[in-house]
């Protein structure tokens, strides 16, 4: 994912939070360019499931 220049920190926050929240994403990797852009690398948050007993 690329955040662009002009997104301000506390946007681009709560772009990761949404995606965080509601695409079952984490955050991996976060790399600030020279530019100002920010890249961000997600992935796909496991939920394991535990073993019912009977």
């Amino acid at each position: 994912m690329y955040v662009p220049r002009g997104v301000s920190r506390k946007d681009a926050t709560r772009l990761l939070t949404d995606h965080a929240e509601y695409g079952h994403w984490e955050l991996d990797r976060l790399s600030l360019l020279r530019d100002g852009s920010r890249r961000v690398r997600l992935r796909r948050r496991i939920i394991r499931q535990l073993r019912a007993t009977w």
